[in-house]
């Protein structure tokens, strides 16, 4: 028995190195190696994605605090459309045979 073997768990949110999905990922973009000898801007895409992506998750707080107020105004504007449309579905429902009506919750508590 290996009962003094540690198992494998993803409690510090990384995943084996020969996982399953890691092996899927490598799969996946084995065509791509193919093809950069040829068309190398696939390489200098992929470059200007990770330095881009990099680049964000470092500033994410930053990029957040500043989105906040867009985000909010947005959500205030949206609010209206978001109550007529739920108010007209539930005037589509009403309208449905009886045997036709889904059971559901209170549509505009989702707003």
């Amino acid at each position: 028995m290996m009962d003094d073997a540690t198992p494998t768990t993803f409690a510090d949110g990384r995943a084996p190195l020969l996982s399953r999905e890691n092996l899927k990922r490598v799969t996946a973009a084995a065509p791509l190696v193919r093809y950069v000898p040829k068309h190398p801007a696939f390489l200098l895409g992929a470059v200007a994605v990770g330095v881009l992506g990099t680049l964000a998750w470092r500033n994410r707080q930053t990029i957040a605090e500043r989105a906040r107020p867009m985000i909010d105004d947005a959500r205030t504007r949206a609010r209206p459309m978001l109550e007529s449309a739920a108010a007209r579905g539930e005037a589509l429902r009403e309208k449905l045979p009886m045997g036709r009506r889904p059971e559901s919750a209170d549509p505009a508590a989702s707003i």
